[in-house]
């Protein structure tokens, strides 16, 4: 059996709708992911100073390596290359990871009303950023209606002048102290494939239903979708990752000696 199953996070059908998995339902998903994977990953946000979260704390003992995560975090001036930290599938990793998240599209770090925003004192500045970047792609597009695929640094030039009122606000009341990192976007593997991935802040979350108690009992838990005819097996390859690195050899045999560094 070789089914893809695509999380319906969103469905309008009856006026239906369904966001996440959550409670024993939950749980009982991890138990299905981490009873069939022998290594999974997450993905760390990297906000600017950010300190390590109670899960990446947790878990540290137990990584096995890095790899360079799908996209970049841009933040006005800066821009950081997101990482995903390996860590071996076991009744110990499960339990740690099921203290601090708890549905599936759930962070290690999240505030009581579920927004993954920075603190009340910077909305103003979140705001104003939204809306600069809704500016941008409209000069971007309207650049590009008329001369064609604009350069990365006319790109970078347009979003600097439009983010400098809300850079200017950020600036003062900037604390690294206000944040923390969020681990999230689990990712399973059996050997070197990728069979369940999450990207948390999409809501999106795509499983390849091996066998079929798997298939059977996924669907018990939530609204899902087969995508078989849209995806190519394996859904991603471990070995095939930008900037893999195992911190203890090949990352095969238990868990890794040092910390990340």
């Amino acid at each position: 059996m070789d089914e893809i199953l695509a999380f319906q996070s969103v469905v309008w059908d009856d006026g239906d709708y369904q966001d996440t998995i959550e409670g024993e339902n939950f749980r009982a998903l991890m138990d299905l992911c981490f009873d069939r994977a022998d290594k999974f990953s997450l993905l760390r946000r990297d906000w600017p100073g950010a300190k390590d979260g109670p899960l990446e704390q947790a878990l540290r003992p137990y990584v096995l390596g890095e790899y360079f995560s799908y996209g970049h975090l841009r933040w006005f001036d800066r821009e950081a290359r997101e990482k995903c930290y390996i860590y071996p599938a076991n009744g110990e990793t499960k339990a740690i990871l099921l203290d601090y998240i708890t549905h599936l599209f759930g962070r290690d770090v999240e505030r009581p009303d579920g927004s993954d925003w920075p603190p009340e004192k910077y909305k103003a500045c979140v705001e104003m950023s939204e809306a600069a970047y809704e500016r941008v792609m409209e000069r971007v597009e309207a650049v590009e209606k008329i001369s064609g695929p604009i350069s990365d640094q006319d790109f970078a030039a347009i979003e600097r002048e439009e983010l400098q009122e809300a850079r200017a606000l950020w600036l003062p009341i900037f604390d690294e102290a206000d944040f923390q990192s969020n681990l999230e976007d689990p990712c399973f593997f059996r050997g070197d494939e990728m069979y369940f991935k999450t990207i948390t802040h999409e809501y999106e979350c795509w499983v390849h239903a091996f066998d079929r108690p798997f298939g059977e009992t996924l669907r018990k838990l939530g609204k899902w979708m087969d995508v078989s005819d849209r995806f190519r097996l394996p859904l991603e390859l471990l070995s095939r990752q930008e900037g893999l690195v195992w911190y203890g050899g090949d990352g095969q045999n238990g868990a890794a000696k040092g910390a990340r560094t």
